[in-house]
């Protein structure tokens, strides 16, 4: 695998630039060989989806996200009830017009690690996420996270994790998330604090990537990716 393999692009910027640029954006970093794409179904109210839709093919690999009803229910299944998974996966996969390779919770709450709910609502998300040809499915920490997911059985019936890495995370530290990795996939976001914290961006990325994580990186223009790609390449 090439270092720019790794890298997957984030499309939250869609809510800050015009779909036409969005658009261009998508293309380019596939002309430079990113093949894997980070969204969910509320970037830009579905736009995101959509209209990376109209840039993939069968070759790339999305990741893509189920929004909780409300992220402040400390009972999983009022924030996730099965109905509303289903829709929302048929939804995302509909925008898409292709069946992305990984379904996440998207708003994760440290205490449904104790809920006795949480395996059930997991098992559904994987039965829904195969009935559609889904293959993978996980969980998407928040920013501040300060719970202790390795501890939970919930671990073992996911595949992914998406986790922020900044000073906004400090449980979350670089050697934390090595050991994750080397359970399960890890996809490390808000690495730049969506451009807020920019310093030492090359040390930042390549720390990242050295420690068996997938760094996702958003851009709001074209020289932003150019520079990813240098940055993994140098």
């Amino acid at each position: 695998m090439s270092s720019i393999d790794k890298i997957i692009l984030g499309t939250w910027q869609a809510e800050q630039i015009s779909p036409d640029v969005f658009y261009s954006l998508v293309r380019y970093a596939k002309k430079l060989g990113i093949t894997k794409f980070d969204t969910a179904s509320v970037y830009a109210k579905g736009i995101a989806e959509s209209i990376l839709g109209e840039c993939v093919d069968d070759r790339d690999r999305i990741v893509t996200k189920v929004p909780a009803v409300d992220k402040k229910f400390t009972k999983i299944s009022l924030a996730y009830p099965k109905l509303m998974i289903a829709n929302s996966i048929k939804e995302s996969i509909s925008r898409l017009g292709h069946v992305p390779d990984s379904i996440l919770l998207h708003n994760w709450n440290e205490l449904w690690e104790i809920d006795e709910d949480s395996p059930n609502i997991i098992n559904s998300l994987r039965e829904l996420s195969a009935a559609e040809g889904i293959r993978h499915i996980g969980i998407s920490l928040p920013d501040g996270y300060n719970g202790d997911i390795e501890t939970h059985n919930i671990i073992s019936q996911i595949d992914v994790i998406e986790a922020p890495w900044n000073i906004k995370s400090p449980s979350l530290d670089i050697d934390r998330l090595t050991a994750l990795a080397l359970r399960k996939q890890v996809l490390v976001r808000s690495i730049f604090l969506h451009g807020q914290n920019t310093k030492n961006k090359s040390q930042k990325l390549r720390t990242v990537m050295g420690s068996g994580c997938y760094p996702i990186i958003g851009a709001t223009a074209i020289w932003q990716i150019t520079q990813w790609k240098g940055i993994v390449n140098g």
